[in-house]
């Protein structure tokens, strides 16, 4: 069966339920799209130069460091490849495994002082650290539940780890710990959907030198808090054009968990970006629901026709510029990443040789030419 045979009944199915479980939501969005709306061209383009021994198979995540070198995340071979701000290849961090500096599902990478790499393995459900100056594996923090996201604040970690048991959404690392601590709990209103916490439990946050913000992977809510982890204020990311999560996201999922075989795709906040200016910038991809719900051809068929957002909010204007789409052609499953004041794509070039390039291609938002909108604030 074609690729395309496969996603047009899939693609219909999941408009059907969209359209039922979130009439409301899918019948009107926060922000006017005819109103002006800025679009992401390409401005510069640059390749990381692979080894025929040492490639990125597929990228699982990639980060940008403050000086330049770029970090990438291999979800097939579980391992975290360095390159030099010039594209040089520099070295390799762990290995596919369960042992001492080892991957099940390496995820989000940040520098944490002067001289530490820290990875999370959302598989594994841990925080790895190691040397940067030689890729030597340190030692780990055991999360408190899948841990993805992260970022430092002072001389803390701040790490999203989602824990269904708990239903804490952040920990903490401290100097000279190993443990992470609790810090910030689910919210009281996203814990009721105790499925949507069971199949997707992961949440992000976002670390500023002034604030952490934190959500879920299937929520658009989204909580501010100082950098002592005082609360502020919370907002709903405004939305556009793109497709709406389901405000009663069990309901949505309940059909496709309980039958084998079956998925849906539904719009999902995959990360929290801090801009060099400290503006946020949330990115949305579009996602397959559950994630193993169909054989890998068919993903990567489906995986080609997604969409990703980016909506760019600015917290100390309380305004935001909603949904400006970011390119996908270009690449199989593009990741999106902070360079800056903008945002950039790293991703394998789609048509190229026997082994595509792997590219970190920089966009120009243009935000100049956006229609700004009110964040919608309510407080903590």
């Amino acid at each position: 069966m074609s690729a395309s045979a496969v996603w047009i009944p899939l693609r219909a199915a999941t408009q059907c339920l969209l359209a039922v479980l979130s009439a409301a939501a899918c019948s009107q969005t926060d922000v006017d799209p005819e109103t002006a709306r800025p679009v992401a061209r390409v401005a510069a383009v640059d390749t990381l130069l692979e080894s025929d021994t040492i490639y990125v198979a597929r990228v699982s995540r990639a980060y940008m460091a403050p000086d330049g070198r770029t970090f990438v995340t291999d979800q097939v071979q579980r391992r975290v490849l360095e390159f030099a701000s010039d594209g040089a290849l520099l070295r390799v961090f762990g290995r596919s495994g369960d042992g001492p500096g080892e991957f099940r599902g390496p995820t989000a990478m940040s520098v944490w002082g002067r001289d530490s790499l820290v990875v999370t393995d959302l598989t594994n459900r841990r925080v790895s650290v190691f040397r940067q100056s030689d890729g030597q594996f340190l030692w780990h923090a055991n999360g408190l539940g899948s841990v993805s996201s992260l970022g430092p604040v002072g001389s803390r970690l701040i790490v999203a780890s989602l824990s269904p048991d708990s239903f804490t959404t952040v920990g903490i690392l401290e100097p000279g710990s190993r443990t992470l601590r609790p810090a910030l709990p689910l919210p009281d209103s996203l814990l009721r959907h105790q499925l949507g916490i069971a199949s997707f439990p992961r949440s992000v946050v976002g670390v500023s030198a002034t604030h952490v913000v934190t959500a879920v992977l299937w929520s658009d809510v989204v909580s501010v808090f100082d950098s002592a982890l005082a609360p502020q204020f919370s907002f709903v990311v405004p939305r556009r054009t793109r497709r709406a999560i389901p405000v009663d996201l069990d309901a949505a999922l309940r059909p496709v968990a309980n039958t084998s075989g079956r998925s849906t795709l539904m719009p999902a906040l995959i990360s929290i970006e801090v801009l060099r200016n400290g503006w946020l910038a949330f990115v949305h991809k579009e996602w397959i629901a559950p994630p193993g719900g169909i054989s890998d051809p068919t993903r990567v068929a489906i995986e080609a026709t997604m969409h990703a957002y980016v909506t760019v909010v600015d917290l100390s204007a309380r305004r935001a510029c909603a949904d400006i789409e970011l390119p996908t052609d270009w690449s199989e499953n593009p990741q999106f990443i902070s360079v800056g004041e903008t945002i950039a794509g790293v991703g394998h070039v789609v048509g190229a040789s026997a082994r595509p390039t792997l590219e970190v291609r920089k966009f120009e938002l243009q935000l100049d030419e956006c229609d700004w909108a009110p964040l919608p604030v309510s407080a903590s």
